[in-house]
């Protein structure tokens, strides 16, 4: 059996995790329909989010000290991936950080506002990030035959 965390974790089969890691918990599943299943959840949680399974198992060992139901390896998967995630860059003097920069045009016969994405980093990533969720939104609405 191999330790969760060792460098050569990349061999070990979720099972393998599972057991290095919890198996003197208290809670410890004691069949092996149990350890399986926990086994599959940490898989199933790892796939969905991405995250790699000796890392979901070395975050939930740091969180508790009881062994983990698939609820708990699904919500720490998730909250690793969030926290993965590129974030925002910052803005600048002109939008103050919102993104957005503010203006005027004159429509007769008055004087109308407007917004448009700044051109610091923060309004042009906002601006790609709006262009990607359009695409993704389209590309959903082909894919159900509706049209675009």
């Amino acid at each position: 059996m191999k330790d969760a965390f060792d460098d050569n974790t990349e061999q070990a089969g979720p099972e393998d995790l599972v057991t290095a890691a919890f198996s003197r918990c208290s809670n410890w599943p004691k069949t092996r329909e149990g350890l399986l299943g926990l086994a599959q959840g940490l898989k199933r949680a790892s796939d969905a989010s991405g995250i790699a399974m000796d890392a979901i198992l070395a975050r939930c060992a740091l969180l508790s000290q009881f062994c983990p139901t698939d609820f708990d390896l699904d919500k720490v998967a998730k909250e690793m991936a969030i926290e993965s995630q590129p974030k925002a860059p910052s803005g600048c003097a002109i939008c103050r950080g919102s993104g957005w920069e503010s203006f005027q045009k004159h429509v007769d016969p008055l004087n109308t506002d407007y917004a448009r994405h700044c051109s610091c980093a923060r309004g042009q990533w906002m601006a790609a990030q709006e262009r990607r969720r359009k695409e993704e939104a389209a590309a959903k609405k082909r894919a159900r035959g509706e049209s675009a």
